[in-house]
């Protein structure tokens, strides 16, 4: 009996035994074992033996790394598992910061569930012989101005005193890291900015707690010359320019990038737009990392670590019903703005895509209203095809905010969650150096030391709190 037919035949056994009570339903590791005897079908294999979508993604992630055309794995580093934030029945993780394997492995393994991504995990590289840095000097924290911010909010000038401390007691949580103490071969420095609100006009921006972000880097030292009372000599001096990574504090908008489909009268509220759902990648210290999107290769992209109340699931499902009313208001919103002078003689490509969704509308049975929405895009371009069921191959299931996410009964001025993101490119560009050359973008590594090394249950403790 070949490979290809024993696996055919392990899966009809499973699923025998799995209709009948009589085994438990496969693992994602028991999958992806059965159907990497199976040339190709990733999807359609998995799906035959996972119920749970997170699960079938990280089957058909592992799959896809296995073929010839990508390089094989090393074997999955596993370690005790950690509750995720919203699961756990203490007041914050407990977990300290820990030591991440080798980046050479980019899956983790936390208990039963295998992740594509972790930050960090670099391979150890001597950075002694790198100059001992001081920090580049602070700057006072970005606003544009405290009139405007006071009047978009409709609080007190003291408000945003109280709100920049809490970025300040942030920014010395993570001065506290070993890579920072003392800093080598770089000069770094963590920026602070106050945000204004998503919209003066509208009244829902006066009821959202104040926004704000941390600038977090590190700039690579360079010997220059200069003058010294008329005498040349040489300094070791900060570059002006570097990555940094974002911490963000209380902005939902944070979470909308991409492409998202209003529910309401704007699209400047949050929590009225509708979005395909990230899906988590990762974690880091028990914190969920999510990409906002995985490739059909199993990488993930534009990705962000999410810290945020205990119990509060972050996305919400979306109705089919509801969610092609969205597209339909989506889309004569775009009719409103962008062909507001030829509404009477809109593209046939326009009149088209309202005729298909409301046509959809119409067609929807009473049992599929409730039905969670999820969206296809086939061709890629600006509309997709638009809603379809669940299970539809290839489509993304559709999400809104939770507007738990803020506790309306906390001070405005108070962290309700954080956000840390743009982080992902500053480890690849480092990751990509041969060893020989990690010197050069040494401050890099720093940067993401200081992302792994920062004991995030001490911001956690800071949400809610006066």
């Amino acid at each position: 009996m070949n490979m290809n037919r024993l696996g055919i035949c392990l899966i009809a056994l499973l699923l025998v035994l799995s209709c009948t009570g009589l085994a438990p339903a496969a693992s994602v590791q028991d999958a992806v074992g059965i159907c990497a005897t199976k040339k190709g079908k990733a999807h359609s294999c998995c799906s035959l033996l996972l119920d749970d979508p997170d699960e079938l993604q990280q089957c058909v992630s592992l799959l896809t790394q296995k073929q010839p055309s990508q390089p094989a794995k090393s074997t999955v580093t596993s370690r005790n598992s950690v509750p995720p934030p919203h699961k756990r029945s203490t007041s914050a993780p407990t977990e300290s910061p820990v030591r991440e394997t080798d980046q050479a492995d980019s899956s983790r393994s936390t208990g039963e569930r295998t992740f594509i991504y972790h930050i960090g995990g670099f391979p150890p590289h001597d950075m002694s012989h790198l100059l001992v840095s001081g920090w580049k000097k602070d700057e006072a924290t970005s606003i544009s101005s405290v009139n405007t911010v006071t009047k978009g909010y409709g609080i007190k000038s003291g408000d945003i005193k109280l709100f920049e401390k809490k970025l300040l007691d942030i920014s010395a949580i993570i001065k506290e890291v070993p890579s920072l103490n003392p800093p080598r071969g770089c000069a770094p420095r963590l920026g602070r900015a106050i945000d204004d609100v998503y919209d003066i006009k509208d009244s829902f921006s006066k009821k959202q707690p104040i926004r704000g972000q941390i600038l977090a880097g590190c700039f690579k030292l360079y010997e220059r010359k200069v003058k010294r009372n008329g005498v040349s000599t040489t300094e070791w001096q900060p570059d002006h320019e570097t990555r940094q990574y974002h911490i963000s504090v209380n902005n939902l908008d944070d979470m909308l990038k991409g492409q998202n489909w209003t529910n309401g009268p704007s699209p400047i509220r949050p929590l009225e737009q509708f979005f395909t759902a990230p899906q988590q990648v990762g974690e880091l210290q028990g914190f969920p990392i999510y990409a906002r999107q995985v490739t059909p290769e199993g990488v993930p992209r534009s990705m962000f670590v999410l810290i945020s109340r205990k119990g509060v699931q972050p996305f919400l499902p979306v109705g089919r019903e509801q969610f092609i009313k969205a597209l339909i208001n989506t889309l004569e919103y775009e009719i409103k703005t962008t062909y507001y002078t030829s509404r009477n003689n809109l593209p046939d490509n326009i009149k088209n895509v309202r005729a298909m969704y409301q046509q959809q509308l119409i067609s929807l049975r009473p049992e599929e209203k409730e039905m969670p929405a999820c969206f296809l895009n086939r061709h890629h371009d600006s509309w997709g095809q638009g809603n379809v069921p669940l299970d539809t191959p290839d489509c993304k299931p559709i999400v809104r905010l939770n507007p738990d996410l803020i506790n309306p009964k906390a001070p405005r001025t108070s962290v309700q969650f954080v956000m840390i993101r743009n982080f992902e490119d500053i480890q690849q560009r480092y990751n990509e150096l041969p060893a020989a050359s990690k010197d050069s973008l040494s401050n890099f590594r720093v940067t993401i030391d200081t992302i792994t090394q920062t004991d995030w249950s001490k911001v956690y403790n800071l949400i809610g709190k006066p």
